[in-house]
C-alpha cells in the first residue's frame, strides 16, 4: 500500500533528523520559513490518509483496530517519557547510558512500525484514496523533503549536514519517481 509507504518514508526522515541533532530545519518561532519544508511533507500525509467510512460500524470498527493498534506505541513512548524525565540519564554512565540511548532509539522505531501497521489496518476499513490523490501526496511529501534537502544544502555549515541533505534527497527521489509514475494509472 502506498500509503503506507508514504508513512513509512517520512517516519525514515523523521529518524534521520533526530539523529542529526539541531540543523537549519529545526523549527524556531523567530524563523517560521525554516519549518516550511514540512508543510508539503504534512499536506501529502493528509492525502495519503485514507478516509473514515461513513456507516457507524464501520467506524466503530477502525476505531478499535487504531486503538488496538496504537496502545503498546502509546505506552512505550510514555515509558520513554518519565525515564527522559526522571533524571536517570543524567546520572548514568557506560552501558547503561549506552542501554537508555538503545531504548530510545529502539522506542522510536517500534513506534514507525506501528505507524505503518495502523496506516494498513486501516486502509482494510477505511476508503483508501485514489491514484489522483496517491499521486498528489506522493509528490507533496516528496518536494517537501527536497526542499528540506536543499535548505540544508545551502547552509552547509558542518560536514554532518550535508550527509543529512542527502539522506533527505535520497528519500524525496522514490517519492517524486513513484508519483510521476501515477500519471501513467487511469484515475479512480
Amino acid at each position: 500500500m502506498l500509503a503506507a509507504a508514504l508513512v513509512a518514508v517520512t517516519m525514515t526522515a523523521g529518524m534521520l533528523l533526530r539523529a542529526a541533532g539541531p540543523t537549519p530545519l529545526t523549527a524556531n518561532v523567530s524563523h517560521p520559513v525554516t519549518s516550511a519544508w514540512a508543510a508539503p511533507i504534512l499536506l501529502g500525509l493528509a492525502l495519503a490518509t485514507p478516509l473514515p467510512p461513513l456507516r457507524w460500524a464501520a467506524f466503530a470498527r477502525l476505531t478499535v483496530e487504531a486503538a488496538r493498534t496504537l496502545v503498546a506505541p502509546a505506552l512505550a513512548v510514555l515509558a520513554l517519557y518519565l525515564i527522559a524525565h526522571s533524571g536517570l540519564i543524567d546520572h548514568t554512565a557506560g552501558g547503561v547510558r549506552l542501554l537508555l540511548l538503545g531504548d530510545n532509539w529502539t522506542t522510536l522505531g517500534f513506534v514507525c512500525v506501528r505507524l505503518c501497521l495502523v496506516v494498513v489496518r486501516i486502509g482494510q476499513i477505511a476508503i483508501i484514496p485514489g491514484t489522483r490523490r496517491l499521486r498528489l501526496a506522493l509528490l507533496f511529501a516528496g518536494t517537501g523533503l527536497a526542499f528540506g534537502a536543499a535548505q540544508i544544502l545551502a547552509s552547509a555549515l558542518r560536514a554532518g549536514t550535508v550527509t543529512l541533505s542527502c539522506g533527505l534527497a535520497a528519500l524525496a527521489a522514490p517519492l517524486l519517481v513513484a508519483g510521476l509514475d501515477l500519471r501513467r494509472i487511469p484515475a479512480r
